[in-house]
């Protein structure tokens, strides 16, 4: 990942207080060229407002985050999944949550049922946001010239 456009991805935050994992899957994609920058629904919905498009990361792992994130935090998503602005990482053991069956062929969703080995998550995250990155930059017209035009 030594790209500059694709070495950080924003961590949405869904509570006050950042939760203890954030660290670990921090720590996880710093080993990986990657820095993850934590982000609130509000901060990210200005970052909508701007050119590109970002990665997002999520975790659900509370009924309360669940809540959270059903009443406010998902029609933010559908909005940005389906302009595709944005690409989603989702972690959750909550099936109220996933959005597989709406976002599931746009490959720009991508959802890990908890529980889940943290490097193996970071690893396929990390090898998605390189697939997306340099496909977007990937020149779009044949690969051979057209030959001499003078005769």
């Amino acid at each position: 990942m030594n790209d500059k456009e694709s070495d950080w991805i924003f961590y949405l935050k869904l509570s006050k207080k950042l939760p203890l994992h954030f660290f670990s899957l921090s720590e996880k994609f710093s080993a990986r060229g990657i820095t993850l920058v934590p982000i609130t629904l509000s901060e990210l919905t200005s970052v909508n407002q701007g050119d590109g498009r970002f990665h997002v990361i999520t975790c659900v792992r509370s009924i309360s985050d669940a809540e959270y994130y059903a009443k406010k935090v998902q029609k933010t998503f559908s909005y940005l999944l389906h302009s595709r602005r944005m690409s989603l990482f989702m972690a959750s053991s909550f099936s109220l949550v996933d959005d597989t069956h709406i976002f599931g062929r746009t490959k720009q969703y991508f959802f890990y049922s908890l529980p889940v080995e943290l490097g193996l998550m970071c690893d396929t995250i990390a090898e998605e946001i390189y697939k997306v990155d340099s496909s977007e930059r990937k020149w779009p017209g044949a690969s051979r010239g057209l030959g001499s035009t003078v005769g």
